[in-house]
């Protein structure tokens, strides 16, 4: 089992048994990918690039005081290892 395969393989969100998957092409729940950044088989924002998706993490979760700055940290450490991000 890979280190992060129940989180969102582009932003790290938990994805909770499908809770929060996105969507693929033919509607079904998808297994890598959150509905934040995914629905009908298509990234939401396609063109973003792992800087752009950094500070994305350091104005959501990381504008919630010193536990959410501590989250978007750490958050921003995994984002090489997520599918999405290796080069």
């Amino acid at each position: 089992m890979e280190a992060f395969e129940k989180q969102c393989q582009s932003c790290g969100m938990p994805l909770e048994n499908g809770k929060k998957s996105g969507t693929e092409a033919d509607g079904s729940p998808s297994k890598l990918y959150c509905t934040y950044c995914y629905k009908d088989g298509k990234f939401l924002q396609p063109d973003m690039t792992l800087e752009e998706m950094k500070k994305v993490l350091d104005t959501t979760i990381g504008k919630e005081g010193l536990k959410g700055k501590f989250l978007a940290f750490f958050g921003k450490m995994q984002l090489k290892s997520l599918k999405r991000w290796k080069v």
